[in-house]
């Protein structure tokens, strides 16, 4: 990787930077990778137009790329799905993703503090990647969410926006973003004292699977380590110690050894799999997962069971037709609930009262969520909908 540039403009090094090869950018621009070449070596200049797609994908302003001078980049995204953590990989379309909602957490974040709107919540202290997994209790009391409660259990999507709605109160933004299935599954990065982002990647995922995501970021949060990761791909320590926590926390073992005693009518590990699945907030796959670790299912049944079952959805990058396609989380396509979905509760409270002391106006709110007049109102009054539908 180039260090000191010495081509006329800073194209490849933030490309290098980024991880992304020259046919990943051309493709992504629609142009050659031959024609990219000679923008970076500096024999063709890029029209405005095509310095406005690089600036979307780097996330690094068109003036910057187009100088002589060597940008200082912040190390994004690491990934921890490998034992070693390295730089992740990350296609154009899932950097434009995490930037796009990296650059609005942090405007809404500095829109909360000139309005002195401070988090109602402080980050637990004492937690480490060493005890994490045994502090669920502690973290379901200050969060008020019982994982037992039948309401969850029947509606696993109105779980994760309660627990959503809650972890909210850290200061941590927590945004669904459309990114390719392979890049990430959840997305941690703390990018100020104050606050941090959890990004969700909604591409992939049915309403448990997405659940047990939000947890697991939920955890790099108490642990306070930085990374792109994925549950059911697992090689990194902390990714490990994340996963435990995750599953603790939506299913206590006490739960677990109760439902698997129940479940001793059903003939089949699939059958008994699928009956304390039903009757928790775990996938199927974390379950048989869960199972095999707390030596209720022997590595052999988990084997069989792995084979035929598969672990989640996208645990080896394959995903049937039906999987990728997005979740419209039962909104009937209602534009105003995506919104929401896709931003949360409270940066929409964060951006109303803002607009309403004036220190942003109507303009400012469209850029933010695309949306004008009345139809802003009609976003700010579906979240507090949402909300008081969650009793919050």
């Amino acid at each position: 990787m180039a260090s000191n540039p010495s081509f006329p403009n800073s194209l490849r090094f933030v490309r290098e930077k980024r991880r992304l090869s020259v046919q990943q950018v051309a493709d992504e621009l629609k142009t050659s990778a031959e024609r990219l070449q000679k923008y970076e070596e500096g024999t063709l200049v890029p029209t405005t137009a095509q310095y406005a797609g690089f600036q979307s994908i780097y996330s690094v302003p068109d003036y910057i790329l187009a100088s002589e001078a060597q940008p200082s980049l912040r190390e994004a995204v690491v990934d921890l799905r490998q034992a070693v953590a390295t730089p992740l990989e990350i296609s154009p379309k899932g950097w434009k993703a995490y930037f796009a909602r990296a650059n609005t957490a942090e405007l809404i974040d500095s829109l909360a503090q000139s309005l002195q709107i401070s988090p109602s919540l402080a980050r637990p202290k004492g937690i480490t990647k060493s005890n994490v997994n045994r502090s669920y209790k502690d973290v379901q009391k200050l969060l008020n969410f019982d994982p037992s409660d039948s309401r969850w259990i029947a509606n696993p999507d109105l779980a994760f926006r309660y627990l959503r709605a809650k972890i909210e109160n850290f200061g941590i933004y927590c945004f669904l973003v459309d990114a390719p299935a392979a890049d990430f599954r959840g997305l941690f990065d703390r990018f100020s004292d104050r606050s941090s982002l959890i990004l969700i990647n909604k591409r992939t995922f049915k309403a448990k699977a997405r659940l047990f995501t939000l947890a697991h970021e939920l955890a790099h949060f108490l642990i306070e380590l930085e990374g792109a990761s994925d549950p059911a791909r697992v090689d990194h320590a902390a990714e490990l110690a994340c996963n435990q926590f995750a599953s603790n926390f939506l299913a206590p073992p006490n739960l677990i050894g109760n439902l698997y005693e129940k479940s001793n009518t059903e003939k089949s590990t699939r059958g008994v799999i699928a009956f304390i699945s039903s009757r928790c907030l775990l996938s199927q796959g974390a379950v048989a997962y869960r199972l095999k670790e707390d030596s209720l299912l022997s590595a052999a049944e988990y084997k069989v069971w792995y084979q035929a079952n598969g672990l989640s959805a996208g645990y080896d990058g394959q995903l049937t037709a039906q999987e990728l396609e997005l979740e419209s989380e039962g909104s009937g396509g209602n534009w105003a609930y995506n919104v929401v979905t896709d931003l949360g509760s409270r940066p929409l409270q964060i951006l109303q009262r803002a607009m309403k002391q004036g220190v942003i106006d109507t303009v400012h709110v469209a850029q933010i969520i695309n949306a004008r007049g009345l139809t802003q109102e009609k976003v700010f009054k579906t979240a507090k909908d949402r909300l008081s539908e969650l009793g919050l």
